[in-house]
């Protein structure tokens, strides 16, 4: 094997250990983000059986989960 092809190959290898790098990241971030939505409505869930909580704590919990979800909306009240 030449040493032009060596550098290719290692070159490629490169490249692809960097894009599944990134792609790892991405699932990381998605799988964070499910968990987070998660969190948010087992929260939400335990406000809803509360008989101490009022229907402004859950229309609070709602606006939160949506300013971190639609942050335009929250910018635009």
């Amino acid at each position: 094997m030449s040493i032009a092809n060596l550098q290719k190959r290692f070159s490629d290898l490169y490249k692809l250990r960097d894009k599944l790098c990134t792609k790892e990241k991405n699932w990381n971030d998605a799988f964070s983000a499910k968990d987070w939505i998660v969190n948010q409505l087992n929260e939400l869930k335990s406000i809803v059986l509360d008989d101490t909580k009022s229907n402004d704590d859950i229309l609070a919990r709602i606006a939160d989960i949506i300013c971190v979800l639609e942050p335009e909306e929250c910018d635009s009240e």
